[in-house]
């Protein structure tokens, strides 16, 4: 695989080109936005060797026409095996070592992923520490995980870094709730109004505000959808599902007491 022609650069690309053409990519192709897992994996390869100046050097350097031969480990189990025979060397003894994977955990609120975020971390390789944008898409699930190929532990030298691995979990927000791309949550309708039929103006998660219009005879617990006001997903947007709340009034004057007692007895 050319990491050059992967994301799209030339060979004389500076970082600045190289974060331009990564962004661009990761949005097109991340799974969680749509896109092929395997695509933005070599998408993700390619940009954290070529960004990282050392990285970029060696890999401008193995890729070059000049480059010297590398043994793998099956060549080294050859050479062993002609001088010393199979018995002096088993191949499925050997375990390659690897740098491992770094964990990371990022905690969002169900308001904040209305729209893409992006989130830092800070991270010590080993050898080195490094800070990781990490860009969270909107409408992302709790639990999902985003992978950065080469951003992990890079304690062994003659060996790949390993990745990073982002679990996002999102948290909801006190009166919404989320149920896949729609968003629940509770309208206060007065008793009174219910019977008859009202506008409410409610406040949605991201602040904006929504006129309701709620339906003569509406009954507790009765749903009411609103399209489109949930999350992003699958090139659509969720619903706003709201569900009635009745409120009985409390300290009644007595002309509407008396009023309620004229249309009980009718």
């Amino acid at each position: 695989m050319d990491y050059y022609t992967t994301l799209g650069v030339k060979k004389s690309a500076n970082a600045s080109d190289i974060k331009s053409a990564y962004r661009r990519l990761a949005k097109q192709h991340h799974p969680d936005s749509g896109g092929d897992p395997e695509t933005f994996k070599r998408i993700s390869e390619a940009y954290s060797t070529l960004i990282d100046a050392n990285k970029r050097s060696e890999y401008d350097y193995t890729t070059s026409p000049n480059t010297k031969v590398k043994f793998t480990s099956n060549d080294v189990h050859d050479i062993f095996s002609n001088i010393f025979g199979d018995a002096g060397f088993h191949h499925s003894q050997y375990t390659e070592p690897k740098n491992k994977n770094i964990k990371a955990k990022i905690e969002v609120s169900l308001d904040s992923i209305l729209h893409d975020q992006t989130r830092a971390i800070h991270l010590n390789a080993g050898r080195s520490e490094k800070t990781v944008l990490v860009n969270i898409p909107a409408g992302i699930n709790s639990g999902a995980t985003i992978r950065y190929s080469g951003y992990g532990q890079d304690i062994l030298t003659r060996v790949p870094p390993g990745d990073l691995i982002v679990t996002i979990t999102v948290n909801n927000v006190p009166g919404f709730e989320r149920n896949k791309a729609d968003i629940h949550s509770k309208l206060k309708v007065d008793a009174i109004d219910a019977m008859l039929g009202t506008e409410i103006l409610f406040k949605h998660i991201d602040g904006s505000r929504i006129n309701i219009k709620v339906p003569p005879g509406a009954q507790p617990g009765q749903t009411l959808r609103i399209s489109g006001k949930g999350l992003p997903g699958n090139n659509m947007f969720g619903n706003l599902m709201l569900v009635i709340d009745i409120v009985i009034p409390k300290n009644l004057t007595e002309s509407k007491r008396q009023l309620l007692s004229q249309y009980k007895n009718l």
